[in-house]
């Protein structure tokens, strides 16, 4: 019994598009943002901090912003996990938190304030 290509490809073709189907949800997963504004100690905003995000189950740093000029941050499209949150600057201590975003919602840290 010859079986021809496009037989052989309708009998293939559920197992096809549930792999296409379940490969491209994985790439919609719920994303979010973590933002806030840093200042000094006289309240005054820092420009140009460095934030990173890195992901504490595999210590890979997964978001990154830069202050602006009102020492606003965002990091957007974070998946839902758990992060460290880190603040730098010259002549400041670190500012170090932990994030968690597994709940499924924006984070909005208000304003963080750094240490001399």
């Amino acid at each position: 019994m010859n079986i021809t290509k496009t037989q052989l490809f309708m009998k293939h073709l559920p197992l096809l598009l549930l792999l296409l189907i379940s490969s491209a949800s994985a790439g919609f997963a719920q994303r979010f943002k973590v933002s806030g504004i840093l200042v000094d100690e006289k309240k005054q905003p820092v420009i140009g901090a460095h934030i990173t995000l890195t992901n504490t189950a595999t210590n890979k740093m997964d978001g990154y912003a830069v202050t602006d000029i009102k020492g606003a941050f965002s990091i957007s499209r974070m998946l839902p996990q758990r992060y460290l949150f880190k603040a730098t600057f010259i002549g400041y201590e670190d500012f170090l938190a932990k994030v968690d975003l597994s709940a499924n919602k924006d984070l909005n840290m208000d304003t963080l304030q750094f240490r001399v």
